[in-house]
C-alpha cells in the first residue's frame, strides 16, 4: 500500500503556497508532473477521526474519482497514511472567482438567459454527484467558479462531507443555503434542491436571500417553517420563480434535479418569456418581448 501512495505521491509537486485552509484540510496549489497542469492538493488531518469514520471517508473519496463532469472540479487522485493519519485529494484547480464574487464585481449583471445557463451547469454538476448517490451538502454562489469569458462554470467538489466532515458544516454553517432537513440532521438529496433554489434566486437578484431576518435564531425559524425569503418578489421571469417556489417547497413536493433539468424555464425563448408583478408574486402577468441581442450576449 505504502508503495502505492509513493507512486500517487510523486506524479506530483506541490508548492509551499497554501491556497486555502478550512477546519482540518489545508489546499495547496500543486502541479502535476507529466502534463505541467496546475491542480489542487488538499489534505485532510484525520487525528479526531475514529477508525471507522477513516475507514468510510477514504472509501467514499475512493468512488468519488469515478464521477467526472465539464461541472465540477473532478477528483484526479486520492491516497491516505497512517502515520500521521491523513487524506491527500488531488482535484482540478482554477483561478477563476466565483460566482458570488463575480456577481459582486460588475455593475452590471448579465442578462437572465445568461444567468439561466449558468443555473443549467450547476444543476447538472449536481445531477452527476446525485446519479453516483453522492449529497453535495454545501452548493452556493461561493462554492461555484465562474471563467465569464467562456462561460465555464465549475462546482466545487464536496469534499468535506466525502470525507466525513459533517459536524462542522451541520452545526457552524448554518446560512440561507441551509435546507430544513440540513437542520434537523437528515439531509438528503432533495435538501441539495433546496440549495439550487436558492442559488438561482440569488443569481436572478444579485441579492442574498432571507437578509430580511437579522438573527441566526430568525433565519432557522424562517428554513424551518419554509418561508419563502422577500427577495424572490424581485424575480420577473415567471418561470424562474415558479421553479424557484418549488425548490423551496415541502421536500415531498420538490423536484429532483433530472426535473429541474426539463423545467420550461430552460425551453422558453426570450420573446416567450413571461415576468410577473414585482410587488407580489400571484400578480399580472406580461408578456414581454426581448430583443435578439440578450440571447447573442449569453
Amino acid at each position: 500500500m505504502q508503495d502505492i501512495n509513493d507512486e500517487k505521491r510523486k506524479r506530483y509537486t506541490r508548492m509551499n503556497q497554501v491556497h486555502s485552509s478550512y477546519h482540518d484540510c489545508v489546499c495547496y496549489l500543486a502541479v502535476e508532473n507529466e502534463t505541467g497542469l496546475q491542480v489542487f492538493w488538499y489534505e485532510f488531518i484525520n487525528d479526531i477521526m475514529t477508525e471507522s469514520d477513516i475507514e468510510k471517508g477514504f472509501k467514499q473519496l475512493q468512488k468519488s474519482i469515478q464521477v467526472t463532469s465539464p461541472h465540477l472540479m473532478n477528483i484526479l487522485n486520492v491516497w491516505k497514511t497512517s502515520v500521521p493519519s491523513r487524506f491527500y485529494v488531488i482535484t482540478e484547480a482554477t483561478q477563476a472567482p466565483s460566482l458570488f464574487d463575480y456577481l459582486h464585481s460588475i455593475e452590471s449583471p448579465p442578462p437572465t438567459r445568461t444567468l439561466i445557463k449558468w443555473f443549467k451547469k450547476l444543476t447538472l454538476a449536481v445531477q452527476a454527484l446525485h446519479h453516483a448517490q453522492i449529497i453535495h451538502g454545501s452548493i452556493s454562489l461561493q462554492n461555484a467558479l465562474i471563467k465569464p469569458a467562456t462561460g465555464t462554470l465549475k462546482l466545487r467538489f464536496p469534499l468535506t462531507n466525502l470525507s466525513c466532515r459533517l459536524i462542522s458544516s451541520v452545526s457552524l454553517d448554518i446560512n440561507q443555503y441551509t435546507s430544513p432537513e440540513h437542520l434537523s440532521g437528515s439531509p438528503s438529496m432533495l435538501s441539495d434542491v433546496w440549495s439550487l433554489g436558492i442559488a438561482f434566486l440569488e443569481l436572478l437578484t444579485q441579492k442574498s436571500a432571507y437578509e430580511e431576518f437579522q438573527t441566526p435564531q430568525e433565519l432557522i425559524t424562517a428554513i424551518n417553517s419554509m418561508k419563502l425569503p422577500q427577495s424572490l418578489n424581485l424575480v420577473k421571469d415567471q418561470a424562474a420563480a415558479s421553479l424557484i417556489q418549488k425548490c423551496l417547497s415541502s421536500e415531498l413536493m420538490r423536484p429532483t434535479v433530472d426535473e429541474i433539468l426539463k423545467d420550461t424555464v430552460f425551453n422558453l425563448k426570450n420573446e416567450k418569456r413571461a415576468t410577473q408583478s414585482p410587488e407580489n408574486l400571484s400578480g399580472s402577468i406580461q408578456i414581454i418581448v426581448q430583443n435578439d441581442k440578450e440571447e447573442s450576449a449569453s
